[in-house]
């Protein structure tokens, strides 16, 4: 996939850990919407089955805001593939 998209609900939220990249808010909507547990998210990139895909700005917004005990509400973010250039 180039891309995925994900919508973090409001269950995501409160079951999500602060500061924890494969148990915040992010990575339970992933795992709930495509039925995996290997997630990582991060400040730039955000890994879902060993596929490596850049954090929008957006969610780099809300993982903040999430991790510093902030309120957030329920969001879409699409994450689009990492693509490296080999030289």
């Amino acid at each position: 996939m180039s891309q995925i998209k994900v919508t973090v609900t409001q269950e995501d939220i409160a079951n999500g850990i602060e500061g924890i990249s494969d148990a915040c808010a992010i990575a339970q909507a992933i795992m709930r919407e495509f039925s995996t547990t290997k997630v990582r998210v991060g400040e730039s990139v955000t890994i879902v089955d060993n596929v490596r895909y850049n954090t929008s700005t957006r969610a780099r917004k809300f993982i903040d805001r999430f991790d510093n005990e902030k309120p957030v509400k329920p969001s879409t973010f699409i994450f689009r593939r990492r693509d490296y250039n080999v030289c």
